[in-house]
């Protein structure tokens, strides 16, 4: 196969031309449900195409191609045995920052097959069209930059929101194919958080965790890690502060835990497992 390689960006932009859209003040997409199936698209998410060609070229769910192999986002301009000149964004909801007390940051996971010169960045745009020459755009910081890490296997990026809060965007992954060669980016576990990465985040591997029940006084976890070892299990409510930080030593495999002598009220809550190597994050719903 002739080498392939392609240009990915992720860019902000308002909500002032793309019109009334679902609001969230956080994201916890991991795609698991949404693209089970390998078909579908996440519910209040939208992918725009500007294309030379017709069928066009588009993010679409998978089945199988997210980290851990779970379900995830790909995006290609190879399609009828021909690589296209597109540009496809994919479109979270919009984004409200302003409960966050503290900072803010958006994770993502991301990889590719061959990267030759381009690299993923983060643009900030007013401009909902994306080719404006008259829209002003900044470059956003990414932790890590891309790199030879994305050919190898998947890798966390993070981006600081902080700087964003308090006004309402959007957040697009934006991807953009020549018409002479070309191969797939995906994306997977698209999260803000109110903490940073470490500086060593690039050696971090995705923790499968779930949450199997949630209530007032307790939530009860499911995960599953490679081998024995102690790890820290946070929970947070939904401005970044922390209600219980838990230690427990976890062995081979799959297993459960539950965090209890809780007094929650209803809502939104988020649970990190960690061990400075393995981490994991998921959202926990209390009625």
């Amino acid at each position: 196969m002739a080498a392939m390689k392609k240009t990915f960006f992720l860019s902000l932009f308002t909500i002032l031309a793309l019109g009334a859209r679902a609001q969230v003040t956080f994201l916890t997409e991991n795609f698991d449900i949404s693209c089970a199936s390998g078909t579908g698209f996440p519910s209040d998410w939208e992918c725009h195409t500007i294309s030379s060609a017709s069928p066009s070229g588009a993010w679409t769910c998978s089945g199988t191609d997210g980290r851990a192999g779970t379900p995830g986002m790909e995006c290609t301009g190879d399609y009828g045995s021909a690589y296209h000149l597109d540009t496809s964004l994919l479109i979270t909801p919009g984004l409200i920052l302003s409960g966050y007390p503290g900072n803010i940051y958006l994770n993502f996971d991301t990889k590719t097959d061959f990267i030759s010169g381009e690299r993923l960045s983060a643009l900030e745009s007013a401009d909902t069209a994306f080719d404006s020459v008259l829209s002003p755009v900044t470059t956003l910081a990414m932790s890590p930059v891309i790199g030879p890490g994305d050919t190898s296997g998947w890798v966390t990026h993070q981006i600081d929101l902080t700087p964003y809060k308090g006004s309402m965007f959007f957040i697009a992954f934006r991807y953009t194919s020549p018409t002479t060669y070309g191969t797939k980016w995906y994306i997977d576990n698209v999260n803000t958080t109110p903490w940073q990465l470490g500086v060593n985040n690039t050696a971090w591997q995705k923790l499968p965790l779930s949450v199997n029940n949630a209530t007032g006084s307790e939530i009860k976890i499911s995960y599953s890690v490679p081998s024995g070892s102690n790890y820290t299990i946070d929970l947070y409510d939904m401005t970044g502060r922390i209600i219980t930080k838990r230690t427990i030593e976890a062995y081979q495999g799959v297993s459960t835990y539950t965090i209890d002598g809780l007094s929650l009220p209803s809502g939104m809550y988020l649970v990190r497992m960690e061990n400075g190597i393995l981490s994991g994050t998921v959202k926990a719903i209390v009625p």
